[in-house]
């Protein structure tokens, strides 16, 4: 199968022979016509020892593009390394990696666009760019590049520094006076880019008026050095303000112009000069003064992961800015540690570039995240329980608090003052407040519950909750609840019971250790009998409640979702948590194991397909194989389909496993001669994504590997719509595959159906296979289906033959394939061949 898809994996280098077994594993299992991407960043190598690295990649990868990079710090999968260098590989099936290195000597950034301009190729859709000698000139160059060329979106910025400098290399050298680009060619490659800056623009507008080079002379016609020492003085109610860089750093410029977005500044006390970082800004730019907002990085950050979970996306990678992380060291470490389902990775940079608002932009301070893919159909995995999870940013809004601390304390606040405490105020409420309950969210419980270790918890959930709000609409329901709170929260009236909203059906009250575990308890049946029922005459809506309660527990939200699982069929509605049902929370707890299992399978590639083998009667070989699916945990362990595919179906996980197992099968036969039947459910049927990947996937396939595929059609599984699934039959047809019913037998054995799908393959369930030599009521049926499969023009397979007395009477009913372990169990792909020989 010739399909549009980008596989990235990364290694933190430790020898030679580490890094060629994990390149010959990557070349083992790629397609043969796929292009490669390397990216080298290092903190801890001198450039001769890089250059080795580089060359040991192109001995095993000979027709990769590498680039590699110093790096002050460097990211894999989420966590940050100061000591070690990272490798990416991107595996390409339609792009065209090309490198070029550009010299910086003597060239104006004009000069130098050009020259990129006239090297890039023509279809080039992504760019890395990477700058070497704190090159001033970005935003220019990138500026004049867009005018010279479509808009070609980007990502890098100017290297950072290891302890042996800065510098890029590669497998021919160092090259230490350069620009050097990674540009990705190709017509289906797709971006997406993201920024998070953490940054709260307040006040008036300022213009810069003078400047030279990287220093700020004048702002609005003053000494520069002066103006911000007057405006830290009114910000900080600080007299005298003594200027330094660790109290600008605090208060960067919003830039307030096409470009650049921000500016970090810094303070040369012998020269007491204003100077910039990694970017010169000319007199005439105009910007307003900003403060570092934690809170802000966290809306910013969801944003993107909002625009992740709707945007498709193969892989990621971070370029955060140096300063970011020296300004708030926890939070980038948390939007990093939030993005590390997607095993995203990168390093730190000077000043990072993004693509953002239809161009390419210069953030001096800001996490920048590049996204690439060449399919419409992947999705990179967010986990939402990260983004929800603050603890550790506390450390970095201790100094927004302090600030505030300390204007409230003075007799007069400036106007400054007062406009960042609104802001705060808004972002907390934004953060933490549930706007429809008018609670605390769970990502304060969450924040609240690492301090107070909260270990007793009451949820209240309202009894046919997506009913009432289905039948009366969103507005009636969310008023219906607010009251519902409102009334349990006068009955208990207790102000060492902490609340928080769940979710849009149900809400629970806390407490500390120290709060008694009976006074808990008899306040939870105070409210259950004080509020169990709660009539709304306004809206004419009784509210029927349910209780669960837990006490004494760790792990609160876990054990009251485990209690709400557990009950859902009984009839109670105040349910304690207690060891009498320990066996139900066990194996609810298993199930919850299994789930992390295939989640994990889905996000680490852990799917493995199994193949058992189908003997052809006729010429006694194996002719064809049924791709079974199976996953492999951590610890390489496999797990059959009994044990998972009803949880990943409660789960909501099973499209994204047969969507997978689907490409994984057909890129193993694109081209061998055997024929591989695939199993679809009514699930993949019914959903819009797998029929379009389907469509896609077999478009690309050439018309005879097409015709060794077959799709059998679970006969087990209820078909929602038949029409729906006839007509998806025939639109799968038109690319040459054939059509199996499975289980034939077992599920409604409607002939009228079987006539409409018309087969190519029938496949009789195994009920009616097993002991069929000793029952000649089953013989009679096997004789029965053989005549009919006659007559439509359809071949029987025989499932699960096991002993050679039920293999002579399929074949003596003249049934023409035969599978089941008489023959061979299921066997991972590599025994395939050695089983052919057997």
């Amino acid at each position: 199968m010739h399909e549009k898809e980008i596989v990235s994996s990364a290694l933190l280098y430790r020898d030679q022979t580490d890094l060629k077994n994990f390149l010959k594993e990557q070349r083992r299992t790629a397609p043969p016509d796929c292009s490669w991407l390397v990216l080298i960043h290092t903190c801890c190598h001198s450039p001769a020892s890089a250059v080795a690295i580089a060359q040991h990649v192109k001995e095993v990868l000979p027709d990769a593009a590498v680039l590699g990079t110093s790096a002050a710090a460097v990211i894999h999968h989420g966590s940050i390394y100061t000591d070690q260098c990272l490798l990416h590989i991107t595996r390409f099936r339609r792009t065209r990696p090309e490198i070029f290195r550009l010299s910086l000597d003597g060239k104006t950034p004009e000069e130098l666009a050009e020259e990129a301009a006239e090297n890039f190729p023509a279809d080039s859709r992504a760019l890395f760019a990477f700058f070497t000698d704190q090159y001033m000139h970005m935003q220019p160059f990138l500026q004049h590049l867009e005018q010279l060329r479509q808009h070609i979106p980007a990502a890098g910025g100017m290297i950072s520094a290891n302890t042996f400098g800065a510098f890029s290399f590669d497998e021919s050298g160092v090259y230490p006076h350069n620009a050097v680009f990674a540009v990705l060619c190709g017509t289906t490659l797709r971006t997406w880019s993201g920024v998070v800056q953490g940054q709260e623009a307040f006040g008036e507008t300022y213009t810069i008026t003078k400047t030279e080079q990287d220093s700020i002379l004048e702002v609005d016609h003053q000494p520069a050095s002066q103006w911000f020492q007057q405006k830290l003085e009114e910000i900080c109610h600080t007299k005298p303000c003594p200027i330094c860089s660790e109290l600008l750093m605090r208060f960067p410029l919003a830039l307030q112009q096409v470009g650049t977005q921000s500016q970090f500044l810094s303070y040369s006390e012998p020269q007491n000069r204003i100077q910039t970082y990694s970017n010169w800004l000319p007199a005439g730019t105009r910007f307003r003064m900003a403060y570092l907002s934690p809170l802000t990085a966290v809306a910013e950050l969801r944003e993107c992961c909002a625009e992740l979970n709707t945007t498709p996306c193969q892989t990621i990678l971070a370029y955060p800015g140096t300063l970011h992380y020296s300004a708030m060291t926890n939070c980038t470490a948390w939007e990093l540690r939030a993005l590390r389902s997607s095993r995203i990775c990168g390093a730190f940079l000077h000043g990072e570039i993004a693509a953002a608002e239809e161009h390419n932009q210069v953030y001096v301070g800001a996490d920048t995240l590049f996204g690439l893919t060449e399919s419409e159909h992947d999705y990179l995995p967010i986990d939402q329980t990260l983004l929800d999870d603050l603890q550790g940013l506390d450390a970095d809004w201790h100094n927004i608090d302090q600030y505030l601390e300390h204007a409230q304390q003075q007799a007069t606040i400036s106007s400054a003052s007062r406009q960042i405490m609104q802001q705060e105020i808004l972002l907390r409420s934004n953060t933490f407040l549930d706007k429809e309950t008018e609670l605390e969210n769970l990502v304060k419980f969450k924040f609240d519950d690492k301090k107070h270790r909260y270990n007793k918890i009451c949820m209240i959930s309202i009894e046919k909750g997506i009913l009432i709000s289905g039948r009366r609409g969103s507005k009636v329901w969310n008023q219906l609840m607010r009251e519902n709170i409102q009334q349990v929260i006068r009955t208990l009236h207790d102000t060492e019971l902490f609340f928080y909203c769940n979710d849009k059906w149900s809400f629970f009250f806390t407490a500390e250790p120290e709060y008694p575990d009976d006074k808990f308890l008899e306040q939870a049946e105070m409210a259950f009998h004080e509020c169990g029922y709660y009539f709304c005459k306004e809206l004419n809506i009784t509210a029927v409640n349910a209780f669960y309660v837990v006490i004494g527990e760790t792990d609160l939200l876990e054990k009251i979702q485990l209690c709400m699982s557990a009950t859902a069929d009984h009839n109670a509605r105040f349910y304690l948590y207690n060891k009498d049902n320990a066996e139900t929370m066990k194996q609810m707890d298993e199930k919850l194991r299994m789930t992390n299992i295939i989640s994990d399978a889905i996000l680490y590639d852990r799917i493995v397909p199994y193949f058992q083998p189908i003997r052809d009667n006729r010429t006694q070989e194996i002719t064809k194989y049924e791709a079974l699916m199976r996953l492999s945990d951590k610890d390489h362990n496999i797990y059959a389909p009994g044990q998972f595919l009803e949880i990943a179906k409660d789960y909501h996980l099973y499209l994204q496993l047969s969507q997978l197992m689907i490409k994984k099968v057909l890129e193993l036969f694109r081209d061998r001669t055997e024929s591989v039947f695939l199993n679809l459910s009514a699930y993949d049927i019914s959903s819009e994504a797998s029929r379009s990947m389907l469509y896609e996937l077999l478009s690309n396939l050439p018309q005879e590997a097409c015709g060794r595929i077959t799709f059998e059609i679970l006969e087990s599984e209820k078909i929602r719509d038949f029409n729906e699934m006839v007509n998806f039959l025939n639109e799968i047809r038109k690319f040459g595959v054939k059509i199996a019913i499975d289980d034939f037998g077992a599920g409604f054995s409607n002939f009228t159906a079987i006539l409409r799908v018309n087969p190519d393959f029938i496949k009789i369930d195994g009920d009616l296979i097993i002991n069929c030599d000793k029952d000649p009521m089953k013989q009679l049926c096997l004789q029965a289906i053989s005549d009919i499969a006659k007559g439509i023009d359809a071949e029987l397979i025989a499932e699960h033959v096991e002993n050679s007395g039920e293999q002579q009477t399929v074949e003596s009913t003249n049934i023409q394939y035969t599978q089941g372990y008489y023959f061979s169990k299921p066997l991972p792909y590599q025994n395939l061949e050695q089983k052919k020989k057997d």
